[in-house]
């Protein structure tokens, strides 16, 4: 017997909403506390971070596919592009 309704129609609470938001925004708040103390210290960030390092790759890291969705280093490239500096790929 499944938990969910008929249809697969769940309902998201006001509460639950409010909560994701809540969250969201004390991490965000959290990271950006000390943005000029955080580096990027981890394989998959920098595969994120270094797509601007690959033009005769179009732009993307090698085999990136297997490191990354794609949002994600979209996201990072186009902090980089706009703010520049070094914590900007931390942003997103």
């Amino acid at each position: 017997m499944s938990p969910y309704p008929p249809g697969g129609n769940v309902k998201i609470t006001r509460t639950e909403i409010v909560l994701i938001l809540l969250i969201t925004l004390t991490g965000m708040a959290a990271r950006s506390v000390k943005l000029d103390n955080v580096a990027v210290e981890h394989f998959d960030e920098g595969v994120y971070s270094s797509n601007l390092l690959f033009p005769h790759d179009g732009f993307t890291y090698p085999d990136l596919h297997l490191y990354a969705p794609p949002l994600v280093p979209a996201l990072i490239e186009w902090s980089i592009v706009l703010l520049g500096g070094q914590s900007a790929p931390l942003l997103p």
